[in-house]
């Protein structure tokens, strides 16, 4: 590296030079979201204005300081500051900067933006048959929303979107009754060309590499979308196809959803809601905190548990289940409290 050109680089210039040398070791996805936060926060900011060789700890704590002014939550702070350090790393390896002082910059977390607690729910028993009869008549009348079977599938396995819109054919095996995820679509900004690219990749982590059985329902659906699929003459490798056979997009799909739970009189939810339901509904029945975890592919237990969990039980059901939990307490009173029961 030519150290006499870049020894007046400012410190836009040198995160700019380390997302471009990082490029090839990032995931696109991570590397788009990186490149946004550096154009939305250092780019054209006055911190990114002064030269690298200049700065000063008070200048990254005042940076710092103009984050935390309530409008950025606190994760997204810490990966602003991460990048940026990073990149003062990169540019102290190659001697264009003597220190890295953003590494001794400390968060005031109470500064931050607060999470938005937002109301996470599931798709009610009733939900489901609506929009179940709903799909049927609206394909077998109308020929329309071929594609909706897609929410039942994501019901009946806890399948992230990306995750059914890459699964192909060749990876449900109907005899064994079983589903191998090993592709995802993802979704980033190529900065290049300035336009969203939609393409397959690894999964997130090496858990989310998993094979999942296919109960009755999703057997069933799954039936149904190849039936509507070949209906329609579309050759495809993709379980979820689009009408050139390629893999759907998932702005698409989420389009169909909409338009089909507002046809059906369904209030729509976010697909992820497919998921919750699904996790919900298989601890509701017994299933074994573990083994849903390993379904949904979840490196830990708690994330199955406090985020995609919400109790359906209702009054009656919650009653009859503690009555057979206690009934190893079971005792007899003699009769004695009878005229109390409804003083």
């Amino acid at each position: 590296m030519d150290l006499e050109k870049h020894k007046n680089d400012t410190v836009a210039q040198v995160v700019e030079m380390f997302l471009e040398f990082a490029k090839g070791d990032l995931k696109k996805q991570t590397h788009s979201r990186y490149y946004r936060a550096y154009v939305n926060y250092v780019k054209d900011s006055s911190f990114g204005k002064i030269p690298a060789r200049k700065i000063k700890k008070y200048h990254c704590d005042d940076f710092i300081r103009t984050l935390t002014n309530g409008t950025i939550v606190y994760s997204y702070v810490c990966q602003i500051k991460c990048i940026v350090s990073q990149a003062f790393d990169y540019a102290c390896d190659r001697e264009i900067m003597s220190w890295n002082f953003m590494r001794k910059v400390k968060i005031n977390e109470d500064r931050c933006k607060e999470h938005e607690d937002k109301e996470l729910g599931v798709w009610e028993d009733d939900e489901i048959n609506t929009l179940q009869s709903g799909s049927m008549n609206c394909w077998n009348k109308c020929r329309k929303y071929r594609n909706s079977p897609a929410l039942f599938i994501l019901c009946g396995t806890g399948l992230r979107l990306g995750e059914l819109l890459a699964l192909k054919w060749s990876k449900v095996d109907f005899e064994r009754r079983t589903i191998r995820i090993e592709r995802t679509q993802t979704e980033y900004t190529d900065y290049d060309t300035n336009s969203k690219i939609y393409e397959e990749s690894t999964p997130k982590n090496k858990t989310s590499r998993r094979t999942i059985v296919i109960n009755d329902f999703t057997y069933k659906w799954l039936m149904e979308q190849k039936r509507r699929t070949k209906q329609a003459g579309i050759e495809s490798e993709y379980v979820i196809p689009a009408n050139s056979g390629r893999m759907v997009k998932e702005s698409n799909i989420t389009s169909t959803f909409k338009a089909f739970c507002i046809n059906v009189g369904v209030e729509y939810k976010p697909s992820h809601t497919c998921r919750r339901s699904y996790v919900t509904n298989c601890l509701d029945k017994g299933m074994k905190l573990a083994l849903v975890s390993r379904n949904v592919g979840h490196k830990n237990k708690s994330t199955t548990l406090n985020t995609y969990y919400k109790c359906k039980n209702d009054y009656e059901d919650n009653l009859a289940i503690q009555n057979e939990i206690f009934k190893i307490y079971d005792f007899d009173f003699g009769g004695v409290q009878k005229e109390l029961a409804f003083a």
